[in-house]
């Protein structure tokens, strides 16, 4: 939000709201429902004088808060089958286009590995997994997004002389994002929070 307003030797000010809310849109024609985005841009500007008639201020705080409704995803997780070394339903043409077959070979009848050659690191983790009556193993879960955007500006003119002024600006965005699951599922439960900043100077002169 880089702005070329400057404070002037009356205090101004404006107070803005942005609103955007799915039922308040209009499904999009090749949509089966409406969107879930509700987002709020909101903040106010003030600008006055510190010096009448030679140095003045110029404020701006804007937000931008904006949140997304669960969206449906799956992941393939183990049942009790897969726990006890029994893959022959998650390697059938149920949970496949084409049948998986384990070499016999190598030990392996009728697509089951015996408990003894099974990772014990592997079958802990998969204890913490969330368990599903789907004979493939999969689950159903949504994610939900939130964000929320905080920006700043400050600047200062500071007038020398008729023909000489000068000015400083501080620009400094702060975005914080999240995604949080729809439901607790133990491991696949996630909480992620992205936090970036910055702050941007910058000082110029003008001369009339």
């Amino acid at each position: 939000m880089p702005s070329r307003n400057s404070g002037s030797n009356q205090f101004h000010g404006d107070l803005f709201e942005f609103l955007r809310n799915g039922n308040l849109n209009a499904r999009n024609s090749f949509a089966p429902t409406r969107d879930t985005l509700k987002r709020n841009q909101f903040g106010g500007v003030l600008g006055g004088p510190i010096r009448r008639d030679k140095l003045f201020f110029f404020l701006g705080l804007p937000r931008d808060a904006a949140a997304l409704r669960a969206y449906p995803r799956h992941c393939l997780c183990t049942d009790g089958g897969h726990a006890a070394g029994d893959f022959s339903t998650f390697a059938g043409t149920g949970c496949n286009l084409k049948a998986v077959v384990l070499p016999a070979s190598l030990g392996f009848v009728d697509n089951q590995i015996p408990q003894s050659r099974l990772n014990p690191a592997a079958l802990t983790i998969s204890k913490r997994l969330p368990a599903t009556a789907n004979p493939c193993g999969k689950v159903n879960y949504g994610l939900r997004t939130n964000s929320d955007e905080h920006l700043s500006l400050v600047r200062l003119d500071y007038q020398m002389s008729d023909k000489h002024s000068i000015f400083g600006r501080s620009y400094g965005p702060c975005s914080i994002s999240r995604q949080l699951t729809m439901a607790r599922m133990r491991l696949l439960s996630t909480r992620m929070r992205a936090t970036f900043a910055q702050r941007r100077w910058r000082l110029a002169t003008l001369i009339c």
